[in-house]
């Protein structure tokens, strides 16, 4: 398991992204619609990275994008959301952010 995946469980739980799409959608109110969807997507990256433990920590965040934005777990702002989300997690790991 790549070293860094473990961290990203830590650091984004579902209520942390619902927070981040609150802020992003302000004045609108924030609905998530799907939570599974939202659970799904969080986990995904640790999910990669055990089953592939070779990919860099910049795959690991685009994963996560990808759930996110697929699986559209929130009324409005999805994108906006995984955009700060990957960007957390490429800073937290010591890359540029986007």
């Amino acid at each position: 398991m790549a070293a860094h995946a473990p961290r990203l469980a830590r650091l984004f739980t579902p209520a942390y992204a619902c927070r981040v799409n609150a802020q992003l959608v302000h004045p609108s109110e924030s609905h998530l619609v799907k939570p599974n969807e939202l659970e799904s997507a969080l986990a995904r990256p640790l999910h990669v990275s055990v089953y592939e433990p070779h990919r860099p920590a910049a795959f690991l965040a685009a994963s996560l994008a990808f759930g996110l934005i697929k699986g559209h777990p929130f009324m409005d702002g999805n994108k906006r959301t995984a955009f700060f989300l990957v960007n957390e997690y490429l800073r937290a790991q010591g890359l540029p952010g986007l």
